[in-house]
């Protein structure tokens, strides 16, 4: 129990009393679903729920919301609905995410085994550094949507000032034009 302890870090014991108690409900994973992923250093496994979120919500957008192009986007019902399957990516990942954190220690701590063979101390090392969360990586991808909404808003208003600048009413064309009539 030493080696996942290492690789764990401060929260070695509850990730081991939840694994053998098989107990099938983490609170971090469905409160921040993929982001504790990234805490996590699940990156592979963030890329996977990214990805199968997007199908799903596509598939059931071309199944269920054939009208919203036509119509509007979010009524009442739909907006309803999409977050009844937002709510149910999130209970998923609650329920399978101690069972996801299992297998990615595993499969972690099998690859420095494999890596460093006979390097004992080299070998722990590695997989304590393997297993380091990191707050940076889910602060970062939650900080950059509003970075880029800031920077198109700025861009917006810059091209908006411009065009303003340059704007002349019709009537002060008229009213130079006149002068050569």
């Amino acid at each position: 129990m030493r080696i996942p302890r290492l690789f764990i870090g401060s929260q070695a014991d509850l990730y081991l009393a939840k694994w053998r108690s098989d107990s099938h409900w983490n609170w971090a994973a469905f409160c921040f679903d993929g982001y504790w992923l990234l805490y996590r250093g699940m990156y592979l496994y963030f890329l996977l729920y990214v990805l199968f979120a997007s199908v799903v919500v596509n598939v059931l957008g071309a199944l269920f919301f054939k009208t919203i192009i036509l119509e509007r986007l979010l009524t009442g019902d739909n907006l309803i609905t999409i977050l009844c399957f937002y709510l149910l990516l999130k209970i998923i990942m609650g329920i399978i995410g101690n069972q996801l954190y299992l297998s990615h220690v595993k499969r972690k701590i099998a690859s420095m085994y494999y890596r460093f063979p006979r390097d004992f101390e080299m070998r722990e090392e590695k997989i304590a550094t393997a297993g380091e969360t990191s707050l940076f990586v889910p602060i970062a991808l939650a900080a950059l949507p509003l970075l880029l909404a800031a920077v198109v808003a700025l861009i917006s208003a810059v091209i908006a000032f411009k065009s303003v600048g340059q704007y002349t009413p019709p009537g002060l064309i008229y009213g130079v034009f006149q002068r050569y009539i």
